[in-house]
């Protein structure tokens, strides 16, 4: 029998809705704490982690190309869909609301409120995803979309973007939720210290009467408030008797030691995203190494290729398929290489040696004006050991 039809079918895994019902209010961790996408940003690590990213790809240029090999060119301008996907905010804020809800939640969802003659989308506008229901009846069937409990009429009109996707669900997973203990012990942690520090969770100190055994409540109180009232912005002399002891309240060693260990934590949480992001935030429970130059490209190099360039691929497959073949969207990546002078400079002398680029292009990627009179434009290869200037000199 068919598997896709008969009895066959009834046996598909449901998918569901899981990954909404679970973590829009929280659930409660073997902590205590309640996590959930919101609370989990007010987790140092995470917040760090997930800006970092969220800001590295919104912040990459884009370019769009038309054909392929030689007859590649630039589109300029370039399609709305690219330039102004969104009708409230800037391309930059647009992509970093998607990866947001991309690293929270593991989807991004999109309504399409505006498509061209040809019916491509040119303004997408990116959705609370909290607000979002995709119900997968089937692992053979994509998801019904519905916003706010009202099914989307046309369904073509949503835009989704996954991540951490397994086999059989077309929704991506959470990794709020794959990660809540973790992320649980974190919030616990601070707020055990808020708590401790704050006001009425535990007493800052203990003033005791070795002589007498028991003391009025009224009286203790009176007492309380005028040793208080000595201690309150003002810098006169504290006189007691004899028999008062003052004892303030430390945290205990082991408490201290629960806290700093936190700082593992943090690690792990970086490290949820790919290998080199805690390293990059001092997350890295390595302090044996020292931070040369050489290691700090290399360190660059490791979080754009193992971390970054995933994301970076969702949205150029995004862009490139919504627009006009055969048009072609590419983040460019080298921008984030761009904080090395030295790095860059030694790139650009081989694209010179080469023939990839002319000085002019060279120039222009710092800024600066071409030469005068179309001195920059010649791409003919550099013979060894020239680095620049006539390259026909000497001939």
């Amino acid at each position: 029998m068919s598997l896709f039809f008969g009895r066959r079918e009834s046996r598909a895994v449901y998918a569901g809705n899981w990954w909404k019902d679970t973590w829009v209010d929280g659930s409660k961790t073997k902590s205590g704490a309640v996590v959930n996408p919101d609370k989990a940003l007010r987790v140092g690590a995470m917040w760090s982690s997930a800006h970092l990213l969220a800001s590295i790809v919104s912040h990459l240029p884009v370019d769009v190309f038309r054909g392929t090999g030689e007859d590649k060119r630039a589109v300029l301008p370039a399609p709305r869909l690219v330039d102004g996907p969104s009708l409230v905010v800037e391309r930059e804020d647009w992509v970093y609301q998607g990866m947001l809800s991309l690293l929270l939640w593991g989807n991004a969802f999109g309504l399409t409120l505006e498509r061209d003659a040809n019916g491509r989308p040119l303004v997408v506008e990116w959705l609370d995803p909290s607000t979002v229901t995709a119900d997968q009846k089937s692992s053979l069937r994509p998801p019904l979309y519905s916003i706010k409990g009202q099914v989307v009429e046309h369904q073509e009109d949503v835009v989704h973007l996954r991540a951490f996707t397994k086999p059989g669900f077309a929704v991506g997973m959470s990794p709020v939720a794959y990660h809540a203990e973790t992320l649980g012990v974190a919030l616990a942690a601070r707020d055990y210290g808020s708590s401790w520090f704050g006001e009425g969770a535990h007493p800052s100190a203990v003033f005791a009467n070795k002589s007498r055994q028991l003391i009025p409540d009224d009286e203790s109180e009176a007492i309380k408030e005028r040793f208080l009232a000595k201690l309150r912005g003002k810098r006169e002399p504290l006189v007691v008797g004899s028999d008062w002891t003052y004892t303030p309240i430390q945290v205990s060693a082991a408490e201290a030691q629960f806290v700093e260990s936190m700082g593992y934590s943090d690690a792990e949480i970086a490290r949820m995203y790919g290998p080199g992001l805690a390293e990059v935030l001092g997350y890295s429970a390595d302090t044996g190494g020292s931070v040369t130059y050489t290691n700090r490209v290399d360190r660059s190099l490791d979080l754009l290729t193992y971390t970054v360039d995933p994301w970076v691929r969702k949205f150029e497959r995004f862009w490139t398929s919504n627009l006009a073949r055969p048009q072609t969207a590419r983040m460019n990546v080298n921008a984030l290489l761009r904080s090395d002078h030295k790095t860059r400079n030694e790139i650009y002398l081989i694209q010179r040696q080469i023939g990839l680029r002319n000085v002019d292009e060279l120039r222009g990627l710092e800024d600066l004006p071409p030469l005068p009179n179309g001195e920059g434009k010649d791409y003919t290869p550099l013979k060894a050991g020239n680095s620049g200037g006539n390259q026909n000199a000497g001939n």
